[in-house]
């Protein structure tokens, strides 16, 4: 019974059901969130259903949706339940037009999305203009669709500290994909480790990822970056990122031949990323310390 519910709250079970109804409805949409990311091939957890509907049909969710299956939850008119034999989904609903924190207005879904078996997600580059963080998607960095993600974000006159973010994502994407960085003061004179700003924490991962593969020579300043990222985001108390930069430094400490430090730090990831509820990344680091053990 147990394992019956599970599945009846599986938002990836229920999805091709959700997608069923806004394409009967007529309802233009795209996927978006963990579940169109995982579409790409990478790893990102969600609970939910996330999707985009165009500006000209989001009223059909009202006019069909409510009542036939879909409930608004409390407060609000655009967050619903689909419920489904017991279960029962979040689904969120993003319009066409609305603007996401940075200032990037949605688009229409049908501008950028693919088709994979027989729903409609979001593309990369759409994802990543969403707020999809360049350091979520894994080990490999698509570098042209970083490139398309700046120029949405200057098209749209994105706020700077949100683009001056992406663009340093761009850097630290060639870098991955074996492009030397020919600039590296210039990247540095970027970081303001003055700044609040939930960007320049972005700026300075993806600095430490590029100093951390640019060349083995780079190491230690690499190193001498983790400990300002580490430090700042201390200093900030934002804890799930600053269980995404010990990751980092386990990483550096691997790279340096150091197991123990490594280990030790993948530790304090997991202690860090069990107190925000992110079971997720407790599984990946779990699995990439027993690699270590």
């Amino acid at each position: 019974m147990q394992a019956l519910l599970h599945e009846l709250n599986n938002p990836e079970r229920q999805l091709s059901t959700i997608v069923q109804d806004f394409e009967e409805c007529g309802i233009d949409y795209c996927v978006i969130g963990s579940l169109a990311v995982r579409c790409h091939n990478y790893v990102r957890y969600g609970a939910d259903v996330d999707v985009l509907v165009s500006k000209e049909t989001y009223p059909k969710i009202g006019q069909f949706f409510i009542g036939n299956g879909y409930s608004y939850r409390p407060g609000s008119d655009r967050h619903l339940y689909c419920e489904f034999l017991g279960g029962r989904i979040p689904l969120d609903i993003y319009v066409e037009g609305e603007k996401r924190e940075g200032g990037f207005p949605l688009p229409d879904p049908r501008a950028s999305r693919i088709k994979v078996l027989s729903r409609w997600y979001a593309s990369l580059p759409l994802l990543i203009t969403l707020k999809i963080r360049a350091d979520d998607l894994g080990d490999v960095f698509p570098r042209d669709h970083f490139g398309e993600a700046v120029l949405l974000m200057e098209r749209t006159r994105s706020i700077p500290s949100f683009l001056a973010a992406t663009k340093m994502g761009l850097a630290m994407a060639k870098v991955m994909n074996n492009e030397k960085e020919s600039d590296l003061d210039s990247l540095l004179a970027k970081v303001d480790l003055n700044s609040r700003s939930i960007y320049e924490g972005r700026k300075l991962r993806h600095l430490c990822q590029i100093l951390l593969n640019i060349d083995v020579q780079c190491l230690s300043k690499a190193e001498e970056w983790i400990e300002k990222a580490v430090a700042w985001h201390e200093h900030q108390d934002m804890k799930f990122w600053l269980g995404r930069t010990y990751l980092i430094r386990a990483e550096l400490f691997k790279r340096k031949g150091d197991p123990p430090k490594a280990r030790e730090n993948l530790t304090k990831a997991i202690e860090v990323f069990k107190k925000c509820g992110a079971d997720g990344w407790v599984i990946k680091a779990e699995e990439e310390l027993a690699r270590l053990s």
